[in-house]
């Protein structure tokens, strides 16, 4: 399992998928994460390759692939745009 050295660079990982996905990322994302790592030390991986194994999930993740702007419903049936979603737009824009 997870232990507090191997955790901190999980949550490490966070941080940097965060910046890959151009929002902070929810708690449950990185949970997923910690579990993906689990899964991969369970499965015989080392500490490197575990961490590798994350980063190919993340590389191959629609959210970083992809531009998201979901918005939140509006009573129009438009979408608003979050702050995230605004700034990426405007990035992309420029």
């Amino acid at each position: 399992t997870c232990t507090a050295a191997n955790r901190t660079c999980v949550d490490g990982l966070a941080g940097f998928v965060g910046e890959a996905f151009r929002r902070p990322l929810e708690t449950g994302e990185v949970d997923e994460l910690r579990i993906a790592y689990d899964n991969a030390i369970a499965d015989g991986l080392t500490h490197t390759q575990a961490m590798e194994s994350l980063l190919r999930i993340v590389l191959q993740s629609p959210q970083l692939l992809y531009r998201e702007a979901l918005g939140s419903p509006t009573s129009g049936g438009e979408r608003a745009l979050g702050s995230y979603e605004l700034a990426t737009r405007l990035a992309y824009f420029l």
